[in-house]
């Protein structure tokens, strides 16, 4: 872990502590706490990896302002050695860099949503037939951009042999106009919350892939913003009462309750109750 000195920003120093065992938690965690010049704020950032479900969350809370520049090295760090063990070690780290980029979206604002919308069904000849109605527990979307206070991200897949999972990439590279309004429904502005970012959760499914102990997708990424859960998870309709998980679009949900209402193919495992209760709550 780097030195104290080494977390600097913006004249402020900051220091760094690693935990193994909190009351009430079953993981490992990260805490970024402001302690000088002056009188310090206190703990200001947490990562946190829970472990007490079917599979294992990676968490970070944002409790005051903090430079962006920071919390991306803080993040990265902290990812690295709290899925040691967890990811497959393929002698990179693109998994880890992709998970550290969702969590540093925590303390972000979000004043815009935007992207393309799948049709739930298609006709014969291959035009869109069914879209997801207004009030629909879950709508699937090629990708999702993010407007933030400082630049911009896109939420879209990639895919791991035979699954897919959620990608996050610091500049929107879809582009609307690109998409075909015959068939795609366009969302300039997605009616999803806006305002702060206060904690972002991710799920790493381990039980589909070759090596459940050192291998796993990024299944799901849930978002606090301004009180409000937004949960993204990677998966598909194959009709309007038909989802697959692990599969190629962004598909966001309306509440958490949806997840237990829909009937996922494969079997959805379960959260940590930690998560479900902050996520409730």
């Amino acid at each position: 872990m780097p030195g104290t000195g080494e977390w600097i920003a913006e004249g402020r120093f900051f220091d760094v502590t690693i935990f193994s065992d909190v009351a009430a938690r079953d993981g490992l965690g990260w805490e970024l706490a402001d302690v000088a010049p002056t009188q310090g704020r206190g703990q200001v950032f947490e990562v946190f990896r829970e472990d007490s479900g079917e599979v294992p969350t990676v968490s970070a809370s944002s409790f005051e302002p903090v430079p962006v520049s920071l919390i991306e090295r803080f993040v990265k760090a902290a990812v690295l050695d709290l899925l040691e063990g967890v990811v497959l070690d393929d002698g990179t780290d693109w998994l880890p860099t992709n998970v550290a980029a969702f969590l540093s979206l925590s303390g972000r604002r979000v004043s815009r949503w935007s992207g393309p919308e799948w049709p739930l069904s298609e006709r014969a000849d291959g035009t869109a037939d069914l879209y997801a109605e207004e009030a629909a527990a879950a709508v699937p979307f090629a990708w999702l951009a993010l407007a933030l206070d400082v630049g911009e991200a896109e939420v879209g897949v990639y895919q791991d042999d035979a699954y897919f999972g959620l990608h996050i990439a610091q500049a929107s590279k879809g582009v609307l106009s690109d998409y075909d309004p015959a068939y795609f429904r366009i969302h300039e502005r997605a009616d999803l919350p806006t305002g702060l970012i206060e904690s972002v959760t991710v799920t790493l499914d381990t039980t589909v892939m070759d090596d459940p102990g050192t291998d796993a997708v990024v299944a799901e990424v849930f978002l606090t913003v301004d009180g409000q859960l937004v949960p993204l998870l990677a998966g598909e309709a194959y009709g309007p009462d038909e989802w697959h998980r692990l599969d190629e679009s962004v598909v966001v949900l309306r509440d958490l309750a949806a997840l237990d209402r829909i009937n996922w193919l494969p079997a959805r495992p379960r959260a940590p109750e930690l998560f479900r209760a902050k996520g409730s709550g």
